[in-house]
């Protein structure tokens, strides 16, 4: 009787053991899962902010190249109605 109550000690331990062990892996699972969507968030905030600051970039690139043009036809012609309406297209 004493080796079936042991056997049966050792099977509740183990029991016991595995659910805590379930426990454990659902609670990481749910964490990592919790981590992976912030990380999606930041992921998509951090691609908008890209290309927010590109297309920024790129205005800036464009008003700059405007602006060295007109620096360069002020400079070298008299300013007259076709060079301004030139400019601003």
């Amino acid at each position: 009787m004493s080796e079936d109550s042991a056997l049966q000690r050792k099977l509740i331990r183990e029991k016991a053991a595995r659910q805590e062990a379930e426990q454990l892996l659902e609670q990481k699972s749910l964490e990592l899962y919790r981590l992976n969507q912030k990380l999606s968030v930041a992921l998509t905030h951090l691609e908008l902010k890209s290309e927010y600051d590109i297309s920024k970039l790129e205005f800036n690139h464009q008003v700059d190249h405007a602006l060295i043009q007109f620096g360069s036809a002020f400079l070298s012609h008299t300013l007259d109605d076709r060079l301004l309406n030139r400019l601003l297209d």
